[in-house]
Formats: structure tokens, sequence, C-alpha cells
């Protein structure tokens, strides 16, 4: 991913982006990363999450001792 980082005076940000009081009086580092708008982040999540089910699909989490229920014992109340 690309990134800018740098150093630099605060009143170069002066009508840009709104410095706290404490900062205006020090220098302040930007760092500046690219936006990833709603959508982006969703379809990325969707992604992630379809590898994380290929993967256990895939590779099954082994369990001792598993009780299987019927189709009588899962629609008991």
């Amino acid at each position: 991913m690309d990134f800018v980082r740098q150093i630099i005076e605060p009143d170069k940000l002066a009508g840009v982006i709104d410095i706290p009081e404490k900062l205006k009086r020090s220098r302040v580092e930007v760092i500046i990363l690219p936006a990833i708008d709603d959508e982006e982040l969703s379809n990325n999540e969707d992604k992630q999450n379809k590898e994380k089910y290929k993967a256990l699909y895939e590779n099954p989490i082994k369990v001792d001792k598993v009780k299987t229920f019927s189709r009588d014992e899962l629609h008991e109340r």
C-alpha cells in the first residue's frame, strides 16, 4: 500500500484540517493513506469471509465426542 508520512510545522496545515491548540505549538506528523470507500471495504470483508469458510470447509476442525441428533430429536420442544 502506498502512503506518505511527513513531519511538518502545523501552520502549513492551517485551513486544511482542524488542529487542537496543544498541537499548534509543536511540529506534527502527517500520515496520508488511501481512502477505502464503504463498497470496497464491504467487498474486501466478503472476500475474507469466503476465504475463511472455504478454509474451514476444506480443513474441518475435528472435535471428539460430538453427539449427533436424529431429525425427531432436533424438532422436539
